[in-house]
């Protein structure tokens, strides 16, 4: 539907990079009969200095025991935030929690789906616990001192740089089996969840909020299960091989 999609249907390419196998399943509908590759998207973390963890948390009223949820998106409906939300208001946690939602609207539809979000907020009670960002610069300050990334998309993911980033940064995934994300988390460094069920999500995310060295388990591993897939020096040398030389990343 869109000018480079009808531009591209009406072009022959020589070859077709998709950033997931998902992705990739559909790159036949716009180029029937071009060799198709998989090549992850490169992914990096900037280092932040010391005591960066601290002091963001203390910025952003979270006390030091609190364990804190990180969702990073654009705030379109099939992000998942108004399940992520519902799970938490129904979860039985015994560690006390705190939800950081980043993020502003930008098109119209946005908005209303912004005013969705904080109604709900307050209708289950969590305005005390629920915070919510606005537009943000600093990602990589923010997964420093999250504890835990979840964005249950209710729609596929097409792969999900943030999934690499909040991984390399240490710090454990729960999304939903959909799309791309299967091909970035897992359960050796997250939670993967059945897209749409309020039940799994809920039960993940009181595991993980109330287990502090499952946490640390699935922490330690984050790292290099996205470098093995998104690391530059992977990523880059397939790219700059030509055609001839990119061949789609082996899962693991």
């Amino acid at each position: 539907r869109s000018l480079v999609e009808r531009w591209a249907a009406r072009t022959r390419a020589d070859l077709v990079i998709c950033n997931s196998t998902w992705t990739s399943l559909s790159a036949g509908a716009l180029q029937p009969g071009v060799p198709v590759s998989v090549v992850y998207p490169p992914v990096t973390v900037p280092a932040c200095p010391s005591g960066t963890r601290q002091n963001v948390r203390r910025d952003l009223g979270a006390d030091p025991a609190d364990v804190v949820i990180l969702s990073a998106s654009r705030l379109e409906p099939w992000k998942g935030h108004l399940n992520l939300v519902r799970a938490l208001g129904r979860g039985r946690s015994t560690e006390p929690w705190r939800l950081w939602i980043a993020g502003a609207p930008q098109r119209k539809h946005e908005e209303r789906y912004l005013g969705e979000l904080q109604q709900e907020v307050a209708r289950l009670g969590l305005d005390a616990r629920v915070r919510f960002l606005g537009e943000r610069r600093d990602v990589p300050m923010l997964l420093r001192a999250a504890d835990l990334l979840c964005q249950p998309n209710d729609g596929p993911e097409p792969f999900g740089v943030v999934f690499a980033e909040a991984l390399l940064s240490g710090v454990p995934v729960v999304t939903a089996a959909s799309g791309g994300a299967p091909e970035i988390a897992s359960d050796d460094c997250g939670r993967l969840v059945p897209p749409g069920d309020l039940d799994a999500l809920t039960r993940a995310l009181c595991e993980l909020i109330d287990d502090s060295a499952l946490r640390g388990r699935l922490a330690v591993r984050g790292p290099a299960h996205a470098a093995a897939r998104s690391s530059p020096e992977i990523v880059l040398p397939r790219l700059a091989a030509g055609d001839g030389g990119i061949e789609a990343l082996q899962l693991r």
